[in-house]
């Protein structure tokens, strides 16, 4: 299955030009049914080898000693076929409405009316069948739905408090030299106050999302090494939050910022990662969005404690995180605070 590349390549590409020509009109609806489940199983097909592609190179880089079997072993399978099952249904949904309108005249317009909708609408709907997120930014890029920007992202009846009393975790990991790192970005200069209202920040972000997501699912302080394609060693980050919202099998990062001279409410996605992210979180969020991330490799007693309260003893070898990731960012840094968060979409 792996043996030739430009094999790889003509897949990929017949299941390209399969889903091209679910465009294109057919004289009869038989014609119109038979190109849409062409379209549906190119698109499922394309996802399935790519998927299965890019396992297979990341445990060949890592395991060059393992045996093509044994390498094959290693291949979530199940992975491989919710994503090629996703991208199926998307490309049948999106040609098939058309055939469906010919004797349904409700749905002729049914791109139209889903255009209308909002990204958080469809995201919220998919995932409440248990879609992933991933599988939403597909569904609205297939139909044309795009994510509105806004320059507030304020999240409303949250009590943010900077008085409250640090947690071990947070007392912790403010003296690490990422953190201190990040709070001389954000803050120009490392002070106790700073310190204090990081940790601070870091426990009502903490809150809002154990609320949203469940304690349980929600990881505090997390250190992973990141393999990266190009490099020979891995990049240490600290995630601030990592969220399991795919039952162990896909997680989601908030990375929290804080600042006590800065609006950060006011800057964007882009100019929080370019401008207020430490080196090695630049690195990782860029790796992310390229698609050069080969491993994302848990490490430290806080990922253990983490994986063993979600299921896993021990911290697995290899995670899958979510591409997009969440900013939670304050305003001014007073009594009552408000917090904002802000996505980076990659």
């Amino acid at each position: 299955m792996f043996a030739s590349p430009a094999h790889k390549q003509k897949i990929v590409a017949s299941a390209g030009i399969s889903c091209v020509a679910s465009a294109i009109p057919f004289p009869s609806v038989k014609a119109k049914q038979l190109g849409v489940m062409t379209a549906s199983f190119g698109a499922g097909a394309a996802a399935l080898i790519a998927d299965v592609g890019k396992q297979y190179r990341r445990y060949d880089s890592l395991n060059t000693e393992l045996s093509f079997l044994e390498k094959l072993k290693q291949i979530n399978w199940s992975q491989s076929f919710r994503e090629a099952g996703a991208q199926s249904l998307i490309a049948g949904i999106s040609a098939g409405v058309t055939v469906y309108a010919a004797s349904h005249p409700k749905f002729i317009n049914f791109s139209e009316k889903v255009k209308k909708l909002s990204y958080e609408q469809i995201e919220k709907l998919l995932k409440k069948s248990g879609f992933s997120g991933k599988t939403a930014d597909d569904f609205c890029r297939r139909f044309g739905v795009k994510r509105v920007k806004r320059a507030l992202d304020f999240i409303p009846n949250l009590v943010n408090k900077v008085d409250n009393v640090e947690n071990a975790v947070v007392s912790v990991a403010k003296n690490e030299a990422e953190i201190l790192d990040e709070i001389v970005i954000n803050n120009n200069v490392v002070t106790e106050n700073a310190k204090k209202f990081w940790a601070q920040h870091e426990m009502n972000v903490t809150d809002h999302l154990e609320t949203a997501y469940g304690k349980v699912k929600v990881g505090q302080q997390i250190t992973v090494d990141v393999y990266i394609q190009g490099r020979t060693t891995p990049v240490r980050c600290r995630i601030d939050n990592l969220i399991d919202v795919g039952n162990g099998n896909k997680f989601r990062i908030a990375d929290s910022k804080s600042s006590l001279i800065n609006d950060l409410s006011k800057k964007t996605p882009e100019q929080l990662l370019n401008n207020m992210s430490t080196a090695n979180q630049k690195i990782f969020y860029d790796a992310l969005k390229n698609g050069t991330v080969t491993q994302i490799k848990p490490a430290g007693q806080r990922a253990t404690d983490y994986f063993s309260r979600i299921g896993k003893k021990l911290p697995p070898t290899g995670i899958n995180v979510e591409k997009s990731i969440d900013f939670f960012v304050n305003d001014v840094s007073t009594s009552g605070y408000k917090i904002f968060k802000k996505t980076l979409t990659q």
